[in-house]
């Protein structure tokens, strides 16, 4: 393996890591916010 293989396998997964990340964020602000709708259904 070349340094320059190392290198854009770490890019690779720098990236694949990010974006689990913003899915991850994204995933729980959905959650967060058809929580908040359920309960103001519920108490309204």
């Amino acid at each position: 393996m070349t340094e320059f293989e190392y290198f854009r396998a770490r890019a690779i997964d720098e990236r694949l890591a990010a974006m689990r990340a913003a899915c991850m964020r994204a995933f729980r602000a959905h959650m967060d916010m058809a929580c908040e709708y359920e309960r103001r259904c519920l108490a309204g």
